[in-house]
C-alpha cells in the first residue's frame, strides 16, 4: 500500500532532483533537515553529481531518535553541546557556528530578568514524537493537565496560556482542559507569534523545544516540567541550575520559588542551547563559501 501511494512520485521528484543537478551548476546545496525524505532525495541527487550538501541546525533538537543531520557532508550547529553529540554519530564535518536565526544576539544575555506583574503563565505543551514510541500519544494532554493542577495550587487567580507545538495537528484537544480549574483563566493559542506570547508571561512552564531557550533568553524564568519522566536533553536534564519538575506536586512547589527569586535559574546554558552568538550569520556564510571553495 505504500509503495503504491508514493513510488511513482518519489521516482518522479528523483529524476527531476538528478536533471536539476546534472548541469553541475550548483556546487552546494544549503537544507534546514536531511531526515525529511524531500531532504534525502536533495541529498542524493547532490552526491550523485558531485555538489556538498549543509544543514544548518533550524530548531533546538531534544529527540534522542532523530536520525537527522546525519547524511550531509557538513552541518553548522547552534552549541557546543550539538557538535558532542553529533560527535558520537556521524564521521562528516561539524561546525559551531550559532544560531543565524537569532535576529540580535547584543543585549540578549545582559542585565536582569524582565519580571512582568500581569501574572500570566505560559506553557508550552510536551508533544509525542512521531520518531519514537516512548512516548504515547497522551503525552500532551498529561503535560497540560499537570501543569493547570500546578499552577491552580500554587497560582491561583493567574492566567495561563496553552502554546500547543507547532506539529500538533490537532490543537483544538486543549479546548476544554482549563474547564477544571477555575481557579485560573486559560486560553489556547496556537496562532500568536512566540515572541509575543513571551512577551506576555512573567513564567514559562517548559517542554522540550526551542521556545523554552527563548522565553529564558528574554528574560523569562523556566521551569522544566518532564511529564513522562524519560531523560531530557541538555540542559534540561538536571545537571544544570534549569529547574526541574517530574510532577504537579513539584512543579506548584517550584513555582512561588521560581518567580519570587529575581533570577532565570539555569539562563547561561539556555543561552548557550540556543546559540546565541552576535556573528552567528556571518559564520553560516563562511563556512559556506569555504565548502565551495574546497568543492
Amino acid at each position: 500500500m505504500l509503495l503504491e501511494q508514493r513510488a511513482a512520485e518519489t521516482l518522479a521528484d528523483v529524476r527531476r532532483m538528478r536533471k536539476s543537478f546534472a548541469a553541475r551548476s550548483v556546487r552546494l546545496t544549503v537544507l534546514p533537515n536531511d531526515s525529511a525524505p524531500d531532504a534525502r532525495v536533495v541529498v542524493q541527487a547532490a552526491r550523485d553529481n558531485n555538489a556538498t550538501t549543509l544543514v544548518v541546525q533550524h530548531g533546538f533538537l531534544g529527540d534522542p531518535n532523530n536520525p537527522d543531520q546525519l547524511l550531509a557532508d557538513a552541518v553548522a550547529v547552534w552549541s557546543e553541546n550539538d557538535a558532542r553529540r553529533l560527535a558520537t554519530l556521524r564521521s562528516g564535518r561539524v561546525i559551531v557556528t550559532g544560531n543565524p536565526g537569532v535576529k540580535s544576539g547584543a543585549g540578549l544575555t545582559a542585565g536582569s530578568p524582565r519580571l512582568n506583574r500581569s501574572a500570566s503563565s505560559l506553557i508550552l505543551v510536551e508533544y509525542a514524537s512521531r520518531l519514537s514510541t516512548r512516548s504515547d500519544n497522551r503525552v500532551s494532554i498529561r503535560h497540560v493537565d499537570a501543569a493547570l493542577r500546578a499552577l491552580a495550587d500554587g497560582r491561583p487567580g493567574t492566567a495561563a496560556v496553552i502554546r500547543p507545538h507547532p506539529a500538533e495537528h490537532e490543537p483544538e484537544i486543549f479546548d476544554d482542559a482549563g474547564a477544571s480549574y477555575e481557579a485560573l483563566r486559560v486560553r489556547v493559542d496556537s496562532t500568536t507569534g512566540i515572541a509575543a506570547l513571551i512577551a506576555e508571561a512573567d513564567l514559562c512552564i517548559a517542554a522540550v523545544s526551542t521556545a523554552a531557550l527563548e522565553a529564558a533568553v528574554a528574560g523569562v524564568p523556566v521551569i522544566f516540567l518532564n511529564a513522562d519522566g524519560h531523560a531530557a536533553p541538555w540542559p534540561f536534564d538536571g545537571s544544570t541550575d534549569v529547574p526541574v519538575a517530574r510532577s504537579s506536586e513539584q512543579l506548584a512547589a517550584l513555582i512561588p520559588e521560581v518567580v519570587g527569586s529575581g533570577e532565570v535559574r539555569g539562563r547561561a546554558e539556555m543561552v548557550d542551547a540556543l546559540g546565541v552568538k552576535p556573528d552567528a550569520v556571518d559564520r553560516v556564510i563562511n563556512l559556506m563559501k569555504e565548502l565551495v571553495a574546497e568543492r
